[in-house]
């Protein structure tokens, strides 16, 4: 089919959970053994999916023994089996079920199930008649229900008792993530409005502040002092008790963020500059809500504010 770009059969596909079977160094029934999970594939798969093959290489039709001798670990697997590097991995013996087989590559470790879930030793095979479980197909985007119904036809004519289900692979990768998603969604939305309530308070209590003092801001600019230094005065002890509020809030932060991320095996490690950050934003916030209420107040008339019954 012209639409399609490329396609590959396989055993599991991303995002499904692999099966498990023992790997045994060596070609004797009582060699050393380990459980690992396994993928088996066509030559295609490898190159479809975009997998980094480290050292050796992939599964090729110009080798006729692939089909039934070669074999392909990831990184994980290859420490796994105790190999001193992936180099050393190479050509080594090892039989899977009751295939005997040779290392012929090593490829990267990635994410084949959820990002949550360690990434685990596996073994690759080439497909028998009785492995492929999902056939990939990657479409021209550009008439995608035409297409799709146009892979259903030619499944139909070459199995017409079977029945065409299928789904979009990025679409059912990414429901492993919605909980993730929808948290953050959430916890974004609070810290919102989180931020407005407290801007409004800083706000309020300001205007309250400024309000008192309204005697002694009109005596401060009679005696010289200046705008700039009657809302320094003002903003001062609110930065203080923001500044004293954002330590007390680092431990706790770093704490509940730190146990968060202990669900992922693969992690960003939480730094000084997220704290950095998100203090200084902090102190602007509150800089700026402070400094507009202290800067009408001080630009008031000193005899109006002296003569007031305020402060």
């Amino acid at each position: 089919l012209s639409f399609v770009l490329g396609a590959s059969i396989s055993s599991q596909v991303p995002g499904k959970e692999m099966y498990n079977n023992v790997v045994r160094k060596g070609w004797d029934d009582e060699a050393e053994w380990s459980d690992m999970r396994y993928l088996t594939v066509d030559y295609d798969f490898l190159n479809l999916y975009g997998v980094k093959v480290l050292e050796g290489r992939s599964f090729k039709e110009d080798f006729a023994s692939d089909k039934e001798e070669a074999l392909i670990l990831n990184e994980s697997g290859v420490q796994r089996l105790g190999y001193s590097s992936n180099k050393d991995a190479i050509g080594k013996k090892l039989k899977w079920q009751n295939r005997k087989g040779y290392v012929i590559g090593v490829v990267e470790d990635f994410h084949f199930m959820a990002a949550n879930t360690p990434v685990e030793p596996f073994i690759i095979t080439m497909n028998t008649a009785y492995s492929a479980g999902y056939l990939t197909i990657k479409l021209n985007t550009e008439k995608t229900a035409e297409n799709i119904s146009g892979v259903e036809n030619l499944f139909h004519s070459v199995l017409p008792n079977q029945t065409f289900d299928f789904f979009f692979l990025d679409n059912d990768y990414d429901t492993q993530y919605k909980a993730e998603d929808r948290f953050m969604k959430i916890f974004t939305a609070f810290a919102i409005i989180a931020i407005v309530i407290a801007c409004l308070g800083l706000y309020g209590l300001a205007m309250f502040t400024a309000e008192q003092k309204f005697k002694e801001i009109g005596i401060r600019k009679v005696l010289g002092a200046s705008i700039k230094n009657l809302i320094y005065i003002q903003v001062k002890g609110f930065l203080i008790l923001v500044l004293v509020a954002f330590l007390v809030s680092i431990p706790i932060t770093y704490f509940s963020m730190t146990q968060w991320l202990e669900s992922f095996p693969s992690k960003n490690q939480i730094g000084f500059t997220v704290f950095l950050t998100s203090g200084l934003g902090s102190i602007l916030i509150a800089w700026v809500t402070v400094s507009y209420q202290s800067f009408k107040a001080s630009s008031i008339n000193p005899v109006d504010s002296i003569r007031s019954n305020n402060g």
